[in-house]
């Protein structure tokens, strides 16, 4: 296996096809026809080798049936959305909208816990589709809350990165639950005016590095990280008391070396252009794109030792008022074209392998998916430890309080 590339570049010039958004309708209708075409099956008619004589009694056999269709999926009215602002994609499902008559409700969150907060307080009947992390598709299919999906109805699930289909984060006993359509990886995120990209997820322990970086508040994300960074792997389910214990003195180790602890990504941003700090974790590739459009250099480099992956997609919940369309509205979202445009404006790889020959070198957006499909080979990817604890290994609750005494010193 080739070395997984260490830096993600935005797209350098070359010669993808443009994409025409007045051509997208035509495409996306043609890939969601297999499931929207109704089937009428007439019962077979023999030809008779001889008239038979008029009956003079009530026939007993039973009569050829009248033949039924299958009736077509009914596509349109409301469409009950919660997601992520970026992730409901307006622009790019316009097309979808305009030629089923589709109204969206789209509720906006501002963490994956509130969708399933949300779908808890409302009930089934409140909500059809939902954009989330892929390490919430487990738990809440346990719950109920979301339903296994038909894959004949979701016919663009085959144009997926290999990575992305039949992975162990959508399935629960036997099904799948999720569909990726957003990805990226815990990157380190740097300044390039001022330092060259860290070779290493070990860079704090070189001292020009010493109270020049800064650490993102993530807790579950970032001592997953940690754990796959210490070779333990992003499953945290699978920590064990011992684990957690290394796993914090390395959180501790790091904290001492940050200049400080970041809140959100647009700090992030801020304190690297201004220099107040000149690389952070755990980085994202959306804040180079911001960079790019502020027309700034800041980078983001992965780096060889470790490769711990995100990925958001779609789900439907149990009892959504509008089965049919969610489903095609899912079909629709992953589609090449629809993800080329959510890709572009979220700044985001995305999960057709088709979509990023459709996206435009010259949009600030669009990030170069060159060498991604090598690199998810090895990705590893999140998962919560469960609730109670099962001995050897750690709760929710105990990971959680693993990253406090980190916070604490």
């Amino acid at each position: 296996m080739e070395e997984r590339p260490k830096v993600f570049r935005i797209s350098s010039p070359g010669s993808p096809t443009r994409f025409n958004r007045r051509d997208f309708l035509k495409v996306a209708g043609a890939s969601a026809a297999g499931f929207l075409a109704a089937r009428c099956v007439p019962a077979a008619t023999p030809t008779p080798t001889e008239v038979p004589p008029a009956p003079t009694a009530t026939p007993t056999s039973a009569p050829v049936p009248t033949p039924t269709e299958v009736p077509a999926p009914e596509i349109g009215g409301v469409l009950n959305l919660i997601t992520w602002e970026g992730w409901d994609n307006a622009e790019g499902m316009q097309p979808f909208y305009d030629e089923y008559g589709v109204t969206v409700n789209f509720t906006a969150i501002g963490s994956n816990d509130e969708v399933l907060t949300k779908y808890r307080a409302g009930g089934p009947g409140t909500y059809d589709v939902t954009g989330i992390n892929n390490r919430y598709y487990i738990p809440a299919a346990e719950e109920g809350i979301f339903i296994p999906l038909d894959l004949s109805r979701i016919p663009n699930y085959e144009d997926l990165y290999p990575a992305f289909k039949e992975v162990p984060f959508a399935r629960y006993k036997g099904e799948i639950y999720g569909i990726t359509a957003f990805f990226g990886f815990d990157v380190i995120n740097y300044n390039a005016d001022l330092t060259d990209p860290p070779d290493t997820w070990f860079f704090h322990r070189d001292a020009k590095y010493a109270g020049k970086w800064g650490l993102l508040d993530n807790p579950a994300g970032t001592m997953m990280l940690w754990g796959t960074i210490l070779g333990h792997g992003a499953d945290s389910s699978q920590y064990t008391h011992d684990i957690l214990a290394e796993i914090v003195e390395f959180g501790k180790e790091c904290v001492a070396s940050a200049k400080t602890i970041l809140k959100s990504y647009g700090e992030m941003q801020d304190l690297l252009t201004r220099g107040d700090i000149i690389v952070a974790y755990t980085g994202w590739e959306a804040v180079t794109v911001w960079s790019k459009k502020a027309g700034t250099n800041l980078q983001h480099c992965l780096p060889p030792e470790a490769a711990k992956c995100w990925a958001d997609g779609y789900a439907i919940f149990n009892g959504a008022p509008n089965p049919d369309t969610a489903y095609a509205w899912v079909n629709y979202a992953i589609s090449a074209e629809a993800l080329a445009i959510a890709g572009m404006n979220a700044g985001s790889l995305v999960s057709n392998s088709k979509s990023a020959a459709l996206m435009d070198p010259e949009n600030p957006g669009t990030l170069d998916h060159t060498g991604v499909e090598e690199a998810l080979k090895a990705a590893q990817y999140s998962k919560f430890p469960p609730k109670e604890p099962e001995d050897p290994y750690i709760s929710m609750d105990e990971l959680f309080e693993g990253w406090e005494e980190i916070m604490a010193g």
